[in-house]
């Protein structure tokens, strides 16, 4: 039977296979060959008289088959030569129009234009400033920003973005990412690109970043320096990452001769023959980790002296009173 071809349909390219007519007979059933193979790919197809009820087989030149349809699409398998239809309708004109078919592999690798999706994120605790995480997805684009929400809402931007890739991003933590707001959702936007209605959270992860925890104290108050034979007070907090602990006094000076060694957290003296029984000094000293967490703690110092408070009743003004005694004996 009669077969016309034609050029120009959407999608394909110049050259034979871009589409056909195939003339049903006065049967509607019949074969068509081809000289020349058809290329394998999605055909839809269409009727002049709008018949919607009928077979279509492709067969390849090995005479394997390549491709069945009884609806408006034929996915061709391999290339053919030959049609065979069956029960169309009688002297029917049947078209055939082939389509460029996507490949789905190539998702997510659109360098701008299109919205981004976050699929995961490696690892996920960034305790210490400057600690980086791998960010995958897809969409990301050349300009993409990253932003790192807490529980109260307020967005923080990426410190950087290394882009390796359109689905892979190198990501260094904001510097003020504090315990107190954790778990961050992390948030990525393709600037002036609309987000999808479909999937409209699906540039973001959730619960996806923890940001390390406080250091913890373990020196208490007071302290007492002993005249000849205290060498030094040892202030000591420990964090839970096992990052590097710094110290400095942030309220309050120490006695005169007195330092604080910020990496040790050793206080020591050069000459402490200076200092008087009772003296003494209130000091505020902050610990902080390597990720800027920080704890606070209040310390008392005293020289020679044990600061002991009693407590007796006084029957005159009918009241208790709270009497400071100092007791230099160390040894007690």
């Amino acid at each position: 039977m009669a077969i016309s071809s034609f050029k120009g349909a959407s999608g394909a390219s110049d050259g034979a296979g871009q589409g056909f007519y195939l003339n049903v007979g006065s049967s509607g059933n019949t074969t068509y060959t081809f000289n020349d193979p058809q290329p394998p790919g999605v055909y839809f197809i269409s009727s002049k008289l709008g018949d919607t009820t009928y077979d279509i087989y492709l067969s390849s030149e090995s005479a394997s088959f390549a491709g069945y349809a009884d609806s408006e699409i034929l996915v061709a398998t391999d290339s053919f030569n030959k049609v065979v239809v069956y029960g169309a309708t009688p002297n029917d004109v049947i078209i055939l129009e082939s389509k460029t078919t996507v490949n789905t592999n190539t998702s997510g690798d659109v360098d701008g234009g299109a919205s981004p999706y976050l699929l995961s994120i490696n690892p996920s605790d960034l305790e210490s400033i400057n600690d980086t995480t791998t960010v995958s997805g897809g969409n990301l684009a050349t300009s993409v920003e990253i932003y790192f929400i807490g529980t109260n809402a307020v967005e923080l931007s990426a410190k950087s973005i290394v882009r390796n890739s359109s689905q892979e991003l190198i990501v260094t933590r904001p510097d003020n990412l504090i315990p107190d707001h954790a778990p961050y959702d992390v948030k990525a936007i393709n600037p002036g690109v609309p987000l999808s209605s479909i999937f409209p959270e699906q540039h973001i992860l959730f619960d996806a970043i923890t940001a390390g925890a406080y250091p913890q104290w373990v020196t208490t108050s007071p302290l007492f320096w002993e005249q000849g034979e205290t060498v030094s007070l040892p202030l000591v907090a420990q964090d839970a990452e096992l990052s590097n602990i710094s110290y400095t006094v942030i309220q309050g000076t120490l006695l005169s001769g007195m330092s604080l060694d910020a990496n040790t957290g050793q206080i020591t003296v050069l000459n402490d023959s200076i200092y008087n029984t009772g003296d003494s000094a209130s000091i505020v000293v902050r610990a902080t980790d390597s990720g800027g967490n920080t704890a606070d703690r209040s310390f008392d110092i005293y020289i020679n002296s044990v600061p002991i408070y009693s407590f007796y009743f006084d029957p005159f003004v009918s009241a208790g009173q709270l009497e400071r005694i100092l007791f230099t004996d160390l040894n007690l």
